[in-house]
């Protein structure tokens, strides 16, 4: 599942992409970051005691600065706040980049999240005109 928002000094929105488009978008200042599983080996139900997937970070348009951090909750319902529920055994190669027009970038995402965790997110984030936004990427734990 991909969530994005928008974050403004006193109000957020959010608006969920639909479970079966892998695709969703989050403006920034000077484009609009996409994330996607095609054109990947990556997928959204996999091992959480051995995480190997990948997706894909390109802009829509214009050029984004973007970071990637992994978080047990939805931080999306957590005023977005991302030092909240941050997974350290999650890792993602690459956590950030700059990508202009035309361009994009894999990134792998690895490592392990304990029990009794059934999901994750990875939240790729890049600043824009009301402080930042982002697209959420969640991952469900199969057989737990």
């Amino acid at each position: 599942m991909m969530r994005r928002f928008l974050v403004a000094t006193a109000a957020v929105g959010l608006l969920a992409s639909g479970a079966s488009v892998p695709v969703a978008w989050a403006e920034s200042p000077e484009g609009i970051v996409s994330v996607s599983f095609r054109g990947t080996s990556g997928r959204d139900r996999l091992s959480c005691n051995n995480i190997v997937t990948e997706f894909k970070v390109s802009p829509s348009s214009g050029t984004i600065e973007w970071d990637a951090t992994a978080h047990d909750i939805d931080i999306s319902f957590a005023a977005q706040d991302l030092r909240r529920a941050v997974l350290p055994d999650v890792v993602i190669t690459p956590s950030s980049g700059l990508l202009g027009p035309g361009e994009s970038t894999v990134v792998k995402v690895s490592g392990s999240v304990a029990k009794p965790a059934k999901q994750f997110w990875v939240w790729v984030i890049a600043p824009n005109s009301t402080g930042r936004g982002g697209v959420g990427v969640g991952f469900t734990c199969q057989g737990r």
